[in-house]
């Protein structure tokens, strides 16, 4: 009785044994399952994505305003941003920028030019930087792309909030004036444009090369010079960093 008392309880610690060593690698190797087979949720053609980007466009007067002309070979803005996108399906996504932009425009000297005054100088230039938030639609045309951004349509609305503009002009003297020929003047804390604006924009993209265009909604400038527009529309390009 004693000997079969035994061996009842040898089988019974071996087998307790066995079943703890397949459980235990029944649990490893579930493990090792969910991560093998575990998509990433952030990536190019993921559920999230985000970059840096670079863009460069010129400011084009559709019809140029009588008092205010600008020259488009030389209106420019630079723009510096960052990019979130959200993936909704395969062909649609949306997402948000934030960037800060530096806008320039260069104005035509001529006889009807009273911005922000009547005088002709050499040069001028009105130049205004912001802190830029945008929001998008995307619409992609290559469904099965792997993972990469692909081909895409953006249609979105962007607003500004401008923190620093200036008006700078150059001037040039046959007869110096306090010893000099030249001298370039520089009029900070400007209170006659608009602090906040905002516009509506478009970018067709194939992978990280874009190019956009951008049409500001609201008004440049208040009070005196409120029928004045530097240029609503912009046309550029953009490159992403990824």
């Amino acid at each position: 009785m004693m000997n079969k008392m035994i061996w009842i309880t040898l089988f019974m610690i071996i087998l307790s044994t066995n079943n703890t060593k397949v459980h235990a690698q029944e649990v490893l190797l579930e493990n090792e399952t969910e991560d093998l087979y575990d998509v990433p949720k952030t990536g190019k053609n993921r559920q999230q994505y985000s970059h840096f980007y670079s863009s460069y466009g010129a400011h084009v007067q559709i019809e140029p305003t009588e008092g205010l002309k600008t020259n488009p070979l030389l209106s420019y803005q630079f723009q510096l941003g960052f990019r979130q996108k959200f993936k909704i399906s395969g062909l649609y996504a949306m997402g948000l920028d934030y960037a800060i932009t530096w806008d320039r425009y260069r104005i035509v000297q001529d006889d009807a030019n009273i911005f922000p005054d009547n005088l002709t100088h050499k040069k001028e230039m009105f130049g205004q930087n912001a802190l830029k938030l945008g929001y998008y639609n995307r619409f992609n045309f290559d469904f099965k792309r792997g993972d990469h951004i692909g081909k895409y349509l953006d249609l979105g609305i962007w607003g500004n909030w401008v923190f620093m503009s200036k008006y700078v002009q150059w001037d040039e003297y046959e007869n110096p004036v306090n010893g000099a020929t030249r001298s370039k003047t520089t009029f900070r804390g400007i209170n006659y444009d608009e602090p906040f604006q905002w516009g509506l924009q478009a970018r067709l993209g194939f992978n990280r090369y874009v190019l956009f265009g951008s049409y500001r909604m609201s008004e440049t400038f208040k009070d005196t010079y409120a029928d004045l527009d530097p240029g609503r529309l912009l046309i550029g390009f953009e490159i992403s960093a990824f």
